[in-house]
């Protein structure tokens, strides 16, 4: 993130995991790894979402994140965490999961975003914002009076620019936040080479001429 203390990480290992290197169940898959550890990923960002996080104030120290944005590769995906997340708090008591993609009226679309950046004394519960990259592009969110406390990679993006798109949403003005990668298979190594060369300060392009970055 920009101007704060942000953790990035990428997974390691085989299966899905958090940044804190907790692996989520499944075996071995060979078919689409958005599609058939979805189900393993969901569990990991259920354990996430509970956690306590930054981005809440002095209110919110001991509970969860205040405000998570979760992004998605696709209209599918954001749709099926979102039933996903809605089926394990039926009652929305723990959380308050709002869409923010194209497969939704454009008036449904401002009114996530207007609950999303509801100053911190009146959201009553923690506030998980489920995205794509073209419905967040030019939103405006994330501001001094509603920070974004974790942005969480749900798909790893097809392009590596995106990563410092993303993560840029946290630790914004100086304020602290965290970004968790979730990454199976093949798209560990790619995703800890665009984690490093963001950390080192190397321009994201230059690596796609040491692997096929693009192609995940």
């Amino acid at each position: 993130g920009r101007g704060g203390k942000s953790q990035k990480a990428a997974a390691r290992g085989g299966r899905p995991q958090s940044s804190q290197g907790r692996a989520a169940g499944g075996g071995r898959d060979n078919t689409d790894p958005e599609r058939s550890n979805a189900a393993a990923k969901t569990q990991v960002l259920l354990q996430l979402l509970d956690q306590p996080g930054p981005g809440g104030g002095a209110a919110h120290a001991k509970e969860a994140c205040v405000r998570t944005v979760v992004f998605c590769n696709s209209i599918e995906s954001c749709r099926q965490l979102e039933n996903a997340l809605g089926r394990a708090d039926r009652k929305g008591l723990k959380r308050t999961v709002l869409p923010l993609h194209a497969a939704i009226p454009e008036p449904a679309r401002r009114a996530s975003l207007a609950a999303f950046g509801r100053a911190d004394r009146a959201v009553l519960t923690p506030m998980v914002l489920v995205c794509t990259d073209r419905a967040s592009r030019g939103a405006d969110f994330g501001g001094p009076d509603a920070p974004v406390g974790h942005v969480v990679l749900f798909d790893w993006p097809r392009d590596p620019a995106e990563f410092l798109r993303r993560v840029g949403r946290t630790a914004r003005g100086g304020g602290e936040g965290r970004c968790t990668a979730l990454v199976v298979g093949r798209q560990v190594k790619v995703a800890q080479r665009v984690v490093d060369a963001a950390r080192s300060g190397r321009r994201l392009s230059a690596i796609d001429e040491s692997g096929p970055v693009n192609k995940y």
